[in-house]
């Protein structure tokens, strides 16, 4: 697993997320959340670009520790999605990438915010951070691992 202090640094292009929001305030609050964007996008399966999902986070307020969430996919084309979803957009540039186990999503990001960037030869770049559940991930397992990717620049 990848420590905070040594994250891969790569490069993706910019990419839109579709998919249900939510205001939260611990990202241990998202699991019924996660489980309504499941039951909804059963509907929609035939236009996804693949079987990846992504939780993405932004619109933080420092002073109440609260961000909105979205759990979504990316559609495999943005005009033919269902308008009951929001649309976030993802930049392109260079990202941190972090491993962590789901259990550990929140400390994480405490600890990215808090200690890695001020360490850190880059500041925080545009855009939102993303987790990245890749084709294989299964919530269910136990120690299963993730990817978050936070924007990063020099």
């Amino acid at each position: 697993m990848t420590t905070i202090d040594d994250p891969r640094m790569v490069h993706r292009d910019a990419f839109t997320v579709v998919g249900l929001t939510t205001r939260a305030t611990d990202e241990a609050d998202l699991g019924a959340h996660w489980s309504d964007f499941e039951r909804r996008h059963g509907a929609y399966t035939d236009r996804i670009n693949s079987d990846e999902a992504f939780g993405v986070l932004f619109d933080f307020d420092a002073g109440t520790g609260s961000f909105t969430y979205l759990a979504g996919v990316e559609p495999s084309d943005e005009t033919d999605t269902p308008a009951s979803l929001e649309h976030v957009e993802i930049p392109g540039g260079t990202y941190a990438v972090f491993t962590a186990r789901l259990d550990e999503i929140g400390t994480l990001m405490d600890r990215v915010y808090d200690e890695w960037f001020p360490s850190a030869a880059y500041e925080h770049g545009d855009g939102p951070a993303f987790e990245y559940y890749g084709p294989d991930f299964d919530p269910t397992t136990p120690g299963e691992t993730l990817d978050v990717f936070v924007p990063v620049a020099e």
